[in-house]
C-alpha cells in the first residue's frame, strides 16, 4: 500500500512518503584499519506519491563526522570524515511534475577500511548518516529524510586472538608472590568475567587482608592542535576478604561485572575507549601497618553486536563501480517539466 505524502494542519508536506532502506542495518569493518578492505553501503531511496507533486531535484547525501563537545578542559571540535552525494533527479530551471506512483533509486558506495567506527561517549561522537532531500519549487518546503548508519569493527583490533590471556605475575618486595589472570581477552557488555588469582606469602610476619577489583574505563579525546585529553571512570568494583588471617597462600576466583552502561572498546585517531581492571592486594605487617600492592591489567570489552559479528565470517559483498548515478526509474509520462 502506497504511503501518502500529506499536508499537516499547517499546510506543510510531511516526510511520510520518503524512506531510506539499507541492505544491511549494520556495516562491518573486518580487521584493523590498516588491514580492512572496507565494506559496502548500499540500499534504496523510495519515494511514494498518491497525488501529483512538483519537484525540482532529488538527491541523497552520505556524511561521516567527528564531533567533540566543548568543556572547561578542551575546545569544541568538528571534523568531516567522508561525504558523498547521489543526484537522482538533476535540478533544472523548471520544476518537474511527478505523477502518482512509487519511485525507487538504488545507491551504493564502497567505504574505505580505515574509517573509524561509530561511537557515542560522554563528550563526543563519531557518526555517519544519510540525508535524502526532495527539493521543492520556491516558497514550498523541501521534503527531507535522515537515517543514521552504524559502522562497527570486528573483532576488536586491539585484542589479537593469537595473544595469550591477560595475566600478571611476580614477587613484590620479597614479601608476596602473586599470579593474576583472566581466561579470555575480550568480554561482552552485561557479562561478568572471572579474575583468577594466586597469592603466596614469602614473609610469614605478613597477613593477607583482602583483595579489591575495580573495572576502569578510559576515554581519550584527540583534538587537532591540542594535547590529548583523557578521562577515566570506575564503572564496577568488588572486594573479598581473605578467609583465614594465618593463611600463607590464597587461591581464588572473583567475578567482575561489566555494567550495561559501559562503552565498548573503540580505537581511532579521534576518540579511543579502552578498559583495564585494577587489582589491589592489601597486606598487614606484624606491627599493624597496612601495605598495598596495585596491579593494572587490560581487558577488551565489546558490545553484543560486535560479539555476534566476531563469531561470523565476513560476508562477501560485491562492489560495483558506476561512472554516474543510476537512471531514475520514471518514464516521460510520469514526470513532465512545469
Amino acid at each position: 500500500m502506497l504511503k501518502r505524502v500529506r499536508r499537516d494542519s499547517s499546510g506543510l508536506l510531511s516526510e511520510e512518503g520518503l524512506d531510506i532502506g539499507l541492505h544491511h542495518d549494520i556495516l562491518t569493518m573486518h580487521g584493523s584499519p590498516n588491514e580492512s578492505v572496507g565494506c559496502v553501503l548500499s540500499g534504496t531511496l523510495n519515494f511514494n506519491l498518491v497525488e501529483p507533486l512538483k519537484v525540482k531535484s532529488i538527491s541523497l547525501k552520505f556524511i561521516g563526522k567527528v564531533k567533540i563537545d566543548g568543556s572547561p578542559e578542551f575546545a569544541r571540535y568538528e571534523y568531516e570524515l567522508i561525504q558523498h552525494k547521489w543526484v537522482f533527479l538533476e535540478a533544472s530551471q523548471d520544476s518537474y511534475t511527478m505523477a502518482p506512483r512509487s519511485y525507487s533509486y538504488d545507491f551504493e558506495l564502497h567505504l574505505r577500511g580505515n574509517l573509524p567506527e561509530s561511537v557515542v561517549v560522554n563528550y563526543g561522537k563519531i557518526y555517519y548518516r544519510l540525508v535524502a532531500v526532495v527539493e521543492r519549487p520556491a516558497f514550498r518546503f523541501d521534503i527531507k529524510k535522515i537515517k543514521d548508519v552504524d559502522i562497527k569493527r570486528a573483532p576488536l583490533f586491539s585484542t589479537d586472538s593469537l595473544l595469550p590471556p591477560t595475566m600478571a605475575s611476580g614477587i613484590w618486595s620479597e614479601n608476596l608472590a602473586y599470579h593474576i589472570s583472566i581466561p579470555d581477552i575480550t568480554y561482552t557488555i552485561g557479562e561478568s568475567f572471572p579474575v583468577v588469582f594466586n597469592f603466596c606469602l614469602l614473609d610469614p610476619t605478613f597477613k593477607i587482608r583482602e583483595v579489591s577489583l575495580i573495572l576502569r574505563e578510559f576515554i581519550l579525546y584527540n583534538i587537532e592542535g591540542s594535547e590529548p585529553v583523557s578521562r577515566e571512570y570506575d564503572i564496577s568494583g568488588t572486594r573479598r576478604r581473605c578467609p583465614g588471617e594465618s593463611e600463607l597462600a590464597w587461591d581464588g576466583i572473583i567475578k567482575l561485572r561489566i555494567p550495561r552502561h559501559t562503552y565498548s572498546d573503540c580505537e581511532s585517531k579521534y576518540i579511543t575507549v579502552l578498559h583495564k581492571f585494577f587489582v589491589e592486594i592489601e597486606l598487614e605487617e606484624a606491627n599493624g601497618d597496612i601495605r598495598v600492592l596495585h596491579v593494572l591489567l587490560r581487558v577488551g570489552i565489546q558490545s553484543a553486536i560486535q560479539s555476534e559479528l566476531s563469531q561470523s565470517p565476513p560476508m562477501y559483498q560485491p562492489i560495483t563501480y558506476s561512472s554516474g548515478a543510476p537512471p531514475p526509474p520514471y518514464s516521460c509520462l510520469d514526470i513532465v517539466c512545469a
